[in-house]
């Protein structure tokens, strides 16, 4: 059976990668309980592509190397940008993160979040690994 996927979203993948980040300390040990369920074969770890490659070459090389990138496609970028969050949903927009949400009902979300919405949804991803509020009012186990 394979093993659940988990995604690493830029916000992690960013506190990960910068040890002056104020979450980078949570962040490298929740990266580390993931690596050892991976080195367990009890999940897999990925990220989107382009994310990835905002990251050091030698951070991607090494830290990362487990990290599967998922390609981001045209229709990725087509389907986020029609993509809205249900009414009602708690946007998290006084987290003080600048990601584009606009917290009225039926909003239309950034499309950088979007398009990792659209690619879970596509690649049935359940798990995510990130520090931004939005993934906890959505149904998906958030990894922190």
């Amino acid at each position: 059976m394979t093993p659940p996927e988990v995604l690493l979203e830029l916000s992690f993948l960013d506190a990960l990668a910068d040890p002056a980040h104020v979450a980078h300390v949570a962040t490298v040990g929740c990266y580390t309980e993931l690596l050892e369920r991976y080195e367990g074969n009890e999940l897999r770890l990925s990220a989107r592509g382009d994310h990835l490659l905002r990251t050091a070459h030698q951070v991607r090389e090494s830290l990362l190397a487990p990290v599967a990138p998922i390609h981001v496609a045209g229709q990725h970028r087509r389907q986020a940008g029609r993509l809205r969050l249900p009414a009602g949903l708690d946007c998290g927009l006084d987290c003080g993160l600048d990601c584009g949400l606009d917290c009225g009902l039926d909003c239309k979300i950034g499309i950088d979040l979007a398009i990792t919405l659209v690619i879970m949804r596509r690649h049935r991803i359940a798990r995510v690994a990130t520090l931004h509020p939005l993934f906890d009012a959505i149904d998906v186990h958030v990894h922190r």
